[in-house]
C-alpha cells in the first residue's frame, strides 16, 4: 500500500500520514477533586465567563433541556439538571445560579 488508503477493490483514495504528534506520549495528570466550596469559590457564569463560553453553556443547557419530549421527561431532566448544574453550595446553604 506504501502509506495510501486503498478501497476493498485495490483502488487508492487518499495518502496516510503520522506524524510525530501521533506518536507522542500523552501524560495524564489526575488531580484531586474536592467538592467543598466557601463563598468566594462559587461559579458563577455571569462573572466568571466570557461571551464564547456563556454561549457554549447556552448551547449545552439547550442540548440537555430539550423541548420536544414526553412532559413526564423534560420535568426529570429539569429537576435532575437543577439539583446538577444550576444549585451551588456555598458556606451550607444552597443558592439558585
Amino acid at each position: 500500500m506504501d502509506g495510501q488508503v486503498e478501497s476493498t477493490d485495490g483502488a487508492a483514495t487518499g495518502n496516510q500520514y503520522v506524524t510525530d504528534a501521533a506518536r507522542a506520549d500523552i501524560e495524564v495528570s489526575l488531580y484531586h477533586f474536592d467538592n467543598r466550596v466557601t463563598d468566594e469559590e462559587c461559579f458563577n457564569p455571569e462573572s466568571c465567563c466570557d461571551v464564547h463560553e456563556k454561549a457554549v453553556i447556552a448551547q449545552l443547557r439547550e442540548l440537555l433541556r430539550p423541548t420536544c419530549a414526553p412532559k413526564c421527561l423534560v420535568a426529570r431532566l429539569h429537576e435532575m439538571l437543577d439539583r446538577c448544574c444550576l444549585e451551588e453550595t456555598c458556606g451550607g446553604e444552597i443558592v439558585s445560579a
